[in-house]
């Protein structure tokens, strides 16, 4: 018995290093090795962006005038908050930017929920709602770079790509528990990185992807509406490409 309980301990040490260590390295030196495809940059088709609120009265504003400045065509691109059901002043703040949008600036829709549903009925309400082909969901307090639908957006002109993922990145990772969240986000990196270059990427971050609305929606009952969204598209034949940015 000893002896058993020796070799289970000697594999599940071994399990440890391949998940940890062994696979994010041999997908890290895939992913480097592989070159990007060029892409064109002049594909730009209307993008909807959904972002699904609840009680996000200190970040809303904010997040809002992010996804303003972002790199792409001002009238190639819509944000739609979708809230749902909040007991703070969220849609306040929405509504009164809307009131005071400027020419120039994309267009910006508040949609409401009457109560709290969960992110996947959001999710849903939003798509309904959406005019994009490509819609793209992140989250409230989340902050994209500028180029995020520029560098997306070429990747769908490949009609057998059905979503693209985007990197998770922290915005202080060198603080404290912050820098061991952002080593496991970086192992997060490499390993989608790899997969996406042998086409096997069957995950992306609720925190940014986008899909082709025709091909998905969130399953209320799943707890990772963004995991089961991901494997629904890969089951109807479609590629996942994961963007370095």
């Amino acid at each position: 018995m000893p002896n058993i309980v020796i070799v289970l301990l000697y594999f599940l040490s071994l399990l440890l290093v391949w998940q940890f260590v062994g696979y994010p390295l041999v997908m890290g030196i895939i992913a480097f090795r592989v070159k990007p495809k060029k892409k064109n940059y002049s594909f730009t088709p209307f993008i909807s962006i959904l972002v699904p609120a609840y009680n996000e009265e200190k970040v809303i504003e904010g997040r809002i005038k992010n996804l303003d400045s972002l790199d792409y065509p001002k009238d190639k691109y819509e944000i739609i908050i979708v809230e749902s059901g909040s007991s703070d002043s969220t849609a306040q703040i929405v509504n009164d930017l809307i009131s005071n949008r400027r020419e120039g600036e994309p267009v910006l829709r508040l949609i409401t929920e009457d109560e709290r549903r969960g992110k996947a009925s959001a999710i849903n309400t939003g798509r309904e709602a959406a005019k994009g082909e490509i819609v793209l969901v992140t989250d409230g307090n989340a902050h994209f770079s500028e180029n995020v639908l520029k560098e997306i957006a070429p990747h769908f002109e490949d009609e057998n790509v059905g979503a693209v993922g985007g990197r998770y990145a922290l915005a202080n990772p060198e603080q404290g528990l912050a820098s061991e969240e952002s080593f496991y986000w970086d192992l997060e990196y490499m390993m989608r990185m790899g997969e996406s270059a042998l086409d096997s990427a069957c995950l992306f971050h609720g925190e940014i992807n986008a899909w082709r609305k025709s091909l998905v929606k969130a399953d209320r009952r799943m707890v990772s509406e963004d995991l089961d969204m991901a494997i629904h598209i890969r089951r109807q034949g479609f590629k996942i490409v994961y963007e370095r940015m």
